[in-house]
């Protein structure tokens, strides 16, 4: 074979991956605009169950990461991760409630939170406050997080801190200072994520993250989850 025809089989089959990769990056985009909708079914499906008389019951407050939004399925979220876990650490059955939604900031999760749900929850867990990067003044998001925490039972309540996304630092300052003085569990998510030093963490649409992105966020939960669990086996 010519030189000539080598450099048309090279670039041929450059062009072939080309397309594969747009083509499933694609896909991967359809497939996360379709959790958009599949997704908050799936955990209002999920909170309609029958609750079993010896269930642990977990509540969910927060926008599309507490959803699972990126994730391949909503089991591999973090939501899912931690009913799992906790499922198969104390032998019992879980019930959850997830009244998270796409885009929710703390206002929104506290608009949300439902005094009967509250009362009955063994285990909260808050994924808020991304949202509110740039959107709310780090003084304005204290106030609102303050708020947010007075309708919480923070004996039992683990904060997600913030996702390492854009000028979010002044605001996981706001919030483990917020966590501190209140008593309230958090668990440092952006921590997690920047010392793992993946790449293949995000999800197609590089807003949310994927499955393995999502495991390393439970991973910084799960100690505070354990604690927390630990005289409900």
């Amino acid at each position: 074979m010519s030189a000539r025809s080598k450099r048309k089989v090279a670039l041929r089959v450059v062009a072939a991956l080309v397309v594969v990769l747009v083509v499933s990056e694609l896909v991967g985009l359809v497939r996360v605009h379709w959790q958009g909708t599949a997704y908050p079914n799936y955990w209002a499906n999920r909170a309609s169950e029958p609750t079993a008389p010896d269930a642990i019951r977990v509540l969910v407050y927060g926008d599309s990461s507490a959803m699972g939004i990126g994730a391949w399925r909503p089991e591999d979220s973090l939501t899912g991760r931690i009913v799992r876990h906790i499922a198969e650490r104390t032998g019992r059955p879980v019930h959850v409630v997830n009244r998270s939604s796409g885009g929710s900031g703390v206002v929104n999760a506290r608009r949300r939170v439902d005094a009967g749900d509250v009362a009955r929850a063994d285990l909260v867990i808050v994924s808020a406050g991304s949202n509110d990067v740039g959107e709310l003044a780090p003084a304005e998001f204290r106030r609102q997080l303050a708020k947010l925490v007075e309708k919480l039972p923070v004996e039992r309540t683990v904060f997600s801190g913030i996702a390492p996304v854009r000028g979010w630092r002044p605001y996981q300052d706001v919030l483990a200072a917020v966590a501190e003085e209140r008593g309230v569990r958090y668990a440092d998510v952006a921590m997690a994520i920047l010392s793992a030093r993946r790449l293949d963490i995000l999800a197609p649409d590089f807003a949310h993250l994927n499955s393995t992105g999502y495991r390393l966020w439970f991973e910084a939960f799960r100690p505070h989850v354990d604690a927390l669990t630990a005289d409900l086996y």
